[in-house]
């Protein structure tokens, strides 16, 4: 028996590919080797590919029935599934385990159908959302750049805008880097403590946006060292 994972170096996974549908051969697979491997049909014997979980896509599924159909010869194709993994997964309840126990194939087949389209559609709306919300982490991001680098713009309006943040409610971790190198002295040096004074202010008159705020300090010159780490605001 060998294992076929992502991680199987190059020269093992194209001998366990070529080994796999040998007379007697057991060769357990992860779920990318499901699409994309030629693997070759025996001519003497019968290729059975078992499938272990329910796919979450039906294009996968169909990827997976088209192992066993190369080169022109037909294989044979099971599903083995857990009844742990479909309730966590997909939601089925004990009476949808007792129908699969008990009704035919036609009747089987309709009601995973079912649970894998359901599957399938609360995935694509998820990513759905991820994509807007990234949309709008965009947007956020490239008006701060903007402000960030406005000549003219005032530094208390950066500042606020930082703090201003935390009003998400999640965890803000900022990282100061301060030039502390020959360069910065006198007025620039004074400006400097100003801004990051200022900055902690504007955290600190949040008290209840305070506590998922942390701040580390970077001091760099010929070389940077990390004052503060994490530290909570």
């Amino acid at each position: 028996m060998e294992c076929l994972t992502e991680r199987t170096d190059a020269k093992r996974r194209n001998g366990y590919i070529a080994a796999a549908t040998s007379k007697g051969k057991v060769t357990l697979a992860t779920r990318p080797f499901s699409r994309g491997v030629d693997f070759s049909m025996p001519q003497e014997h019968t290729f059975v590919v078992i499938q272990t979980f329910l796919s979450s896509y039906a294009s996968e599924e169909r990827q997976l029935k088209g192992r066993t159909a190369r080169q022109g010869r037909g294989g044979l194709y099971i599903q083995a599934l857990c009844a742990v993994h479909l309730e966590g997964k997909f939601g089925f309840t004990e009476q949808d385990l007792k129908t699969l126990s008990t009704s035919t194939g036609e009747q089987t087949q309709r009601l995973l159908t079912s649970k894998q389209h359901e599957k399938t559609v609360s995935k694509m709306q998820g990513a759905a959302e991820r994509r807007r919300a990234a949309r709008v982490i965009e947007a956020e991001t490239q008006r701060w750049g903007e402000l960030l680098f406005k000549p003219n713009a005032d530094i208390s309006e950066k500042l606020k805008k930082l703090a201003s943040w935390n009003a998400s409610g999640s965890k803000v971790h900022y990282s100061v880097l301060l030039d502390i190198s020959g360069s910065m002295y006198g007025e620039s040096k004074r400006q400097m403590d100003r801004a990051f004074n200022r900055f902690r202010q504007e955290l600190v008159q949040q008290e209840e946006k305070g506590s998922t705020t942390s701040v580390s300090v970077v001091l760099f010159n010929h070389e940077a060292q990390a004052e503060l780490r994490g530290f909570w605001v």
